[in-house]
């Protein structure tokens, strides 16, 4: 399940690129990248990159870099330009102290100025998201890749002939090895039941999670189903002071929905975020009944991180 991408928005000013261009690190290597699109455009939209310079020559695990340039578009309204990585693992590149890797796009251009440390390999890209497209699959409108990472930079690597092999591609190796262990153990995906009751779908969920809200006072500000696997998950934000523990208490008398785990937490505005299983594990598929309870905890996790805005 990709992630549908929600964040805390920071729009780029002139301020903000002085405070960068002081918390940067001595990056003398200018990287010429060919931009390959990772989604189309649409009419006179696109990202034109200014400038790339890092402190390897080209894109290295372990190496820190700065991407700027201008996003020129006119076609969403509730936008969003990231950088990222198209590694699965976590923490794949973290944003210098000062800096961040998304920004607010406006109706025109909107300046951007990366300053980030790469931390795993695969394929940088600068993408738009659409924030009014809430798919749980893929929000992305459209972006560039950057280029291909190399390798881990250390320094017999950088004096290392072409093909040679280092400590870090055998390092690489374990940690494909590592994660493709851990994708073994989660298994696939489960679909729901040929004969789901009602009261577990989406549809469903949302009734009687709307209905615990009203009950309990708590002002619903974004409400979500996640039904694109078994057992189908709800999450959200619920505005206000009023705090939340997991649902607990509440999804106690509302047979047939039980609490079945959560993970919740506050935004920096002050609200509640949330997502929560209500579905019985008496409703999994036996059959893949261990998949689900091993994928549970993780997808919740996920889903929260999108609504922590």
């Amino acid at each position: 399940m990709k992630k549908h991408i929600a964040r805390h928005l920071i729009a780029a000013t002139f301020a903000s690129s002085l405070a960068l261009a002081e918390l940067a690190p001595n990056l003398p290597h200018k990287i010429a990248i060919a931009s390959e699109a990772k989604k189309t455009f649409r009419a006179s939209d696109r990202i034109d990159i200014e400038e790339v310079t890092g402190t390897a020559p080209d894109f290295r695990v372990g190496e820190t870099y700065r991407v700027k340039g201008v996003c020129r578009q006119t076609t969403l309204s509730n936008g969003e330009l990231y950088l990222g990585n198209t590694s699965t693992g976590s923490n794949a590149i973290t944003a210098a102290q000062g800096s961040t890797n998304h920004v607010k796009l406006a109706q025109g251009a909107t300046s951007f100025d990366f300053i980030f440390t790469l931390h795993r390999p695969g394929r940088l890209h600068v993408t738009m998201y659409d924030l009014d497209n809430h798919s749980l699959t893929d929000n992305a409108y459209a972006g560039l890749f950057l280029g291909p990472v190399t390798g881990q930079a250390t320094g017999a690597a950088a004096g290392k002939k072409e093909g040679t092999p280092t400590s870090g591609d055998s390092y690489h190796k374990a940690n494909d090895k590592a994660n493709e262990a851990i994708l073994a153990y989660l298994g696939q995906p489960v679909p729901p039941p040929a004969e789901l009751d009602n009261k577990f779908s989406a549809k469903g969920l949302l009734a009687a999670f709307t209905g615990l809200c009203e009950k309990e006072g708590y002002p619903i500000k974004e409400l979500m189903v996640d039904d694109s696997e078994f057992p189908f998950l709800v999450f959200g934000r619920i505005a206000g002071k009023k705090d939340i523990n997991g649902f607990t208490k509440e999804l106690g008398p509302m047979e047939p929905y039980v609490y079945g785990g959560s993970v919740i937490g506050r935004t920096e505005t002050g609200e509640n975020f949330f997502s929560v299983n209500l579905t019985p594990s008496s409703h999994y598929p036996a059959n893949a009944a261990q998949a689900c309870r091993r994928r549970l905890m993780i997808r919740m996790e996920m889903l929260a991180a999108q609504v922590r805005k």
